[in-house]
C-alpha cells in the first residue's frame, strides 16, 4: 500500500464521523460437532435412539428440525455429517434409517454463537467484482475478528460500498451464516512434506516409507491408504504411530477452503478447525 502524503499542516486535515457502528450480534450461530469425548457415552446415544420407535423417532426430529433449521444453512447435512464423525468413533453403522441417523446427529451437534463474546478489528480491502459500481465508488469486502463463546475467535465478513463523496454503506446480512468448507481434494507436494516433517523432527525412515507409496503430488486419502499398506508390510518399522499422527497432524494443519460460487461474502465464516 502506497502511503499518503499529506502536504498541509495536521489542522487541515477534516475527520468527518459517520453514523456506522459495527455491533456484535449473539444471534448469528453456527453448528459444530458436539464431543462427548468417551466412546461409551457415545455408543449409549446409539443404543437409547435404537431403541425408539419409529413414531418416537419422527417426533424427535420434527422437534428438532422447527426448533433449529431455520437459523443454519443445510442444517440436516451438517446432522447427518456429524452423525457420520460419531459412528466412526464407535464404529457403529447398523444400517439406520436416515431419520435415525439425524437424530443421532442432533445429539452430537453443538449451536455455537460467533460474535458472543466480540466483534472488532476491521480490515477491508477492494472487492474483487467492481461491476456497476458508481464513478468514483468503490466496493469493498471488510473482514472481522468474532469472539465467541469460550473465546474463540473466527473470522467473519461484511461488503459494502464507498462513495465519491465519502459516503460509505454497508450491504445488509443475511439471515444464515455459512461456515468455510475444507477442500477434500487438496494436494500435497512431496518434497515439501517430506522437509517440513525434518523440521518437526519425525523419524524420517518410516516417513519415507510411507510417502514411497504415494505420487510427487497426493491427496489426503491417497497418504491414508499409504499408511495402511506400510503398516501391513512393515509392522515392526520403528516410531510407527509417532510418525503416522505427525504426518496427520502436518495434513490437516495445510489445507484449501471451498467456496460455492453462489456464496454470499458476507454471510460466510471462518471457523478454527484444530
Amino acid at each position: 500500500m502506497n502511503p499518503i502524503r499529506q502536504t498541509g499542516s495536521p489542522s487541515d486535515l477534516k475527520v468527518r464521523q459517520l453514523p456506522i457502528r459495527l455491533e456484535r450480534n449473539v444471534e448469528r450461530v453456527v453448528t459444530l460437532p458436539f464431543h462427548l469425548g468417551v466412546a461409551a457415552q457415545v455408543a449409549d446415544v446409539f443404543h437409547r435412539i435404537a431403541a425408539l420407535s419409529d413414531e418416537q423417532v419422527a417426533r424427535a426430529l420434527e422437534s428438532v428440525i422447527e426448533n433449529f433449521a431455520q437459523r443454519h444453512e443445510d442444517y440436516e447435512q451438517r446432522l447427518e455429517d456429524n452423525y457420520a464423525l460419531a459412528s466412526r468413533i464407535v464404529q457403529i453403522d447398523g444400517g439406520l434409517s436416515l431419520e435415525r441417523k439425524l437424530l443421532i446427529g442432533a445429539y452430537f451437534t453443538l449451536e455455537y454463537s460467533i460474535e458472543a463474546a466480540a466483534l472488532f478489528n476491521p480490515s477491508i480491502v477492494p472487492h474483487p467484482d467492481q461491476a456497476g459500481v458508481p464513478p468514483g465508488g468503490q466496493y469493498f469486502v471488510m473482514s472481522l475478528r468474532a469472539v465467541g463463546e469460550g473465546h474463540l475467535s473466527s473470522t467473519v465478513f461484511r461488503t459494502g460500498l464507498i462513495t465519491a463523496k465519502t459516503g460509505i454503506a454497508l450491504d445488509p446480512l443475511g439471515t444464515l451464516s455459512t461456515q468455510t468448507r475444507i477442500k477434500p481434494d487438496h494436494h500435497y507436494l512431496k518434497p515439501l512434506f517430506l522437509r517440513k516433517l525434518e523440521e518437526m523432527a519425525v523419524h524420517m525412515k518410516a516417513a519415507r516409507s510411507i510417502l514411497g507409496r504415494v505420487e510427487e503430488e497426493f491427496t489426503y486419502e491417497e497418504m491414508e491408504r499409504a499408511i495402511e499398506q506400510t503398516k501391513e508390510a512393515e509392522p515392526r518399522l520403528k516410531n510407527m504411530q509417532d510418525t503416522i499422527g505427525a504426518m496427520v497432524w502436518l495434513a490437516r494443519a495445510n489445507y484449501e477452503l471451498r467456496l460455492d460460487a453462489d456464496d454470499v461474502i458476507g454471510d460466510l465464516i471462518m471457523f478454527p478447525r484444530s
